[in-house]
């Protein structure tokens, strides 16, 4: 053992400064010595230029394209590997590292229902108040499992207001793309319709077909309005119910099957906005901010820019973690995986068994991931490109992937992509009853 090393095993911290600058050594200056250009493979560097002269054929410049391909310590080909481009939704993988390293594979966002006076006869005779706890994921069916716990708790008419206290945010409204203003009220106003069947609107009555068989039909009247309020709640408050998201992995796995902006957003504003996840995420990889810059969790405009290596130390990093925290599959359980997932590879033809995530803008087609291979093992790759002939970008993407596969070999037989994670919307097991439910009086004896 080196001396190094024997004091960082004494100093308090010692270990984790050890790890910080082996990732430090191995991402910049040893980086250079595992992943060299001296270790490109002749047919997949061939496959990549006839790639890149197909493009040209079609009028589509190489220099505004970015490629890399590695197994874990070797690189197998490359196109303007280190050169930051704009990656449009692969953003979403550095959001999905930078929340499970904030918080565990099974932490849940809590929303708080709260009363400000009794209840008497099936009614709140106060205000009904929601405490928002940074749910991305609040939708009808949560709605109506919440109206339906609170008629559990003898509660179908509040002669109050709903309240909001601080951010509630509902159906992936406001939509990060949209740049009018939206009302603060929104959410608190969806809600009061999700938790009143007689409020229904067609969509609604869907979702609600779509849940469980036998799940009730909410009726919770709201007389007064919906309004925000940011002060503390008077002390007479009462809590009653405490309702939990989906947990974090099966979040993240929406996230990324469905690109969503507005998840994404939520997220990453809880993690102090894009600026502060590009710096821990160069801390995590030891990449320079050249090749690393996000200035929002979704990808959305031109200001995130990462080069096809970040992309691919970002994703290999993240597998790593949800492997040692012991989730099966690692990356897959929250990546799309071709011949498994719908979502935004649902046209695509890309080789089965591949965990990735897309990323367009209108002039950005992005794909990353892993591809299984008999050869080399998982395939970590990027491929960033700049057209706006998306479409036929899109096709050329899954043509490579299935002429790079072809040349490693297949995976084994009896590998398999692990289970999507399939999240029940409006469980209502997600719903804790704080305050009990009223008890029946019986017949009073004359």
């Amino acid at each position: 053992m080196s001396a190094g090393v024997a004091i960082a095993l004494l100093v308090p911290g010692g270990i984790e400064a050890l790890h910080q600058g082996a990732i430090t050594y191995l991402n910049r200056e040893g980086m250079g010595w595992f992943l060299s250009d001296r270790s490109l493979e002749g047919r997949p560097q061939a496959a990549i230029q006839d790639y890149l002269n197909r493009l040209q054929a079609m009028g589509i410049d190489p220099q505004a394209q970015g490629l890399w391909f590695q197994s874990d310590w070797r690189l197998l080909a490359a196109h303007q590997g280190q050169l930051a481009l704009s990656s449009a939704s692969l953003t979403k993988v550095a959001t999905s590292l930078a929340a499970l390293v904030a918080w565990e594979p099974n932490h849940t966002f809590t929303t708080e229902i709260w009363a400000d006076g009794p209840i008497a006869g099936g009614a709140l005779q106060g205000n009904l108040i929601v405490r928002g706890g940074g749910d991305p994921m609040f939708v009808w069916e949560e709605a109506i499992a919440l109206g339906n716990a609170l008629n559990q708790l003898g509660i179908d008419r509040v002669t109050g207001d709903l309240v909001i206290n601080g951010r509630f945010e509902m159906n992936f409204l406001p939509d990060p793309e949209d740049a009018t203003p939206h009302d603060p009220d929104l959410g608190g106003t969806l809600l009061r319709i999700g938790m009143n069947r007689a409020a229904w609107p067609g969509v609604v009555k869907r979702q609600h077909q779509a849940m469980a068989p036998g799940t009730p039909e909410p009726t919770v009247t709201i007389a007064g309005t919906v309004r925000q309020r940011r002060a503390t709640d008077p002390a007479s408050r009462t809590l009653l119910i405490r309702h939990r998201s989906l947990p974090l992995l099966a979040l993240l796995k929406q996230m990324n099957l469905h690109s969503n902006n507005f998840m994404a957003e939520t997220l990453v504003r809880q993690l102090g906005g894009g600026v502060q996840m590009s710096q821990r995420l160069q801390a995590l990889t030891g990449l320079p901010d050249t090749e690393l810059q996000a200035l929002n969790g979704s990808g959305l405009g031109q200001g995130n820019e990462f080069s096809p290596r970040a992309i691919s130390a970002i994703a290999i990093t993240l597998d790593r973690r949800l492997q040692n925290l012991g989730v099966p599959g690692g990356i897959a359980a929250i990546l799309p995986a071709a011949g498994r997932d719908q979502g935004t590879i649902a046209y695509r033809k890309m080789p089965a068994g591949a965990a990735v995530k897309t990323g367009s803008l209108s002039e950005v087609s992005a794909l990353s991931g892993y591809l299984p291979t008999r050869d080399r093992g998982r395939v970590w790759f990027a491929i960033i490109n700049r057209s706006t002939r998306v479409n036929t970008l899109r096709a050329e993407q899954d043509r490579l992937l299935t002429t790079l596969q072809s040349q490693w070999g297949g995976p084994p037989p009896a590998s398999t992509t692990p289970a999507a994670l399939k999240p029940i919307l409006g469980d209502p097991s997600r719903n804790e009853l704080v305050r009990s439910a009223p008890t029946p009086q019986g017949p009073t004896t004359p």
